[in-house]
């Protein structure tokens, strides 16, 4: 079994593929559509992963009707894989049993709908906050999700910015900026 989201056949007549591996490997040609052009398949996928990744968290971690929502509506540019990260990066970063809809990413809640995680002073959703580096950020901001994400991956991972980063999927010298510019210390 092999998978790309590569269009092979074309490859083969520019002469980037090789024509007897293309042959080899094209004895049945399974088409899966994205994911946001299977949308009756999501709530299924959701379930799937929370379940899958129960073991991981340690817990019975379930999604809450806010959450559950936010992840249906969601277009999932990045197909299953990103679903399966952001649910499992959600169920590390919940406060007790239950992910809510502040434990998704702020990607997930934006792109969600425009009422989820837009600032209500400036209508933006990445709003521009005049304030000093280290000033905490206005609620309802897209850098008050950020700040919100951050402190949560801190706290899962004990306090290990390194861990953090990890959880966050992000470098570390982008977490250490973020730390700075928005006055963390933790």
């Amino acid at each position: 079994i092999a998978a790309t989201n590569k269009d092979l056949e074309s490859m083969v007549a520019r002469g980037t593929f090789r024509e007897d591996l293309y042959y080899r490997l094209n004895v049945m040609e399974i088409t899966i559509p994205p994911l946001r052009d299977r949308r009756e398949d999501i709530a299924r996928l959701i379930e799937h992963f929370v379940q899958k990744h129960q073991s991981s968290v340690g817990a019975t971690v379930t999604l809450d009707d806010g959450a559950r929502r936010t992840l249906l509506a969601y277009d999932w540019p990045g197909n299953v894989r990103e679903m399966d990260n952001v649910i499992l990066r959600a169920m590390l970063l919940a406060h007790g049993d239950r992910v809510i809809e502040s434990d998704l990413p702020p990607q997930v809640r934006i792109g969600a709908g425009p009422s989820i995680a837009i600032d209500v002073t400036t209508g933006n959703g990445d709003s521009v906050d005049p304030r000093p580096t280290g000033a905490p950020p206005r609620p309802g901001t897209l850098a008050a999700y950020e700040v919100e994400a951050i402190l949560a991956a801190l706290r899962a991972a004990g306090g290990n910015r390194r861990r953090a980063a990890q959880i966050l999927d992000i470098g570390a010298a982008t977490l250490y900026r973020k730390l700075k510019k928005y006055g963390i210390s933790e």
